[in-house]
């Protein structure tokens, strides 16, 4: 059994534990693309507890005998104001550990981070996957993501 509530800073050891999984994970699927600076993991940190104080950012944690177990991290993100819907939800992270993947944790964490939006007034919700990670994009159509953008990417160096 597991149970959702807004991080603390408390949980930010967990947090960026967790993050340096998701990273790895990442950089499985295209080590080039995810090359990160040597001081990321500081970085990181920093940017977190940004997250926790800001107004336009939430971090929830899925938790499961008092510890944590998972994170989605949305924050509300302005698009150019030429379209009608100028800002939007972004799951900017949803990492969930292996052992309790495929129990619904990462749709708990996604419906808290939809509910955290709509209470924004924000009616769009978006977020990106990488295009190898099959898993998470099932996780995230039958949640109701559909696509939109394809992002192409050239290395220049």
């Amino acid at each position: 059994m597991f149970s959702i509530r807004r991080a603390e800073r408390g949980d930010s050891a967990e947090i960026a534990g967790n993050w340096t999984a998701l990273m790895g994970q990442n950089r499985r699927f295209n080590p080039r693309l995810l090359a990160l600076k040597p001081d990321s993991l500081a970085v990181y940190k920093k940017f977190l507890e940004k997250q926790f104080s800001s107004k336009k950012a939430r971090v929830f944690v899925a938790e499961a005998d008092g510890k944590v177990i998972g994170h989605v991290m949305v924050s509300v993100k302005k698009l150019p104001p030429v379209y009608a819907i100028d800002t939007e939800a972004y799951v900017d992270e949803l990492f969930v550990k292996e052992r309790f993947r495929g129990k619904g944790v990462g749709t708990a964490l996604l419906r808290e981070a939809e509910k955290w939006a709509k209470q924004m007034g924000l009616r769009e919700f978006s977020l990106a996957t990488n295009v190898k990670n099959t898993r998470a994009q099932k996780v995230y159509r039958d949640f109701g993501f559909g696509g939109l953008n394809l992002k192409l990417v050239k290395f220049l160096g």
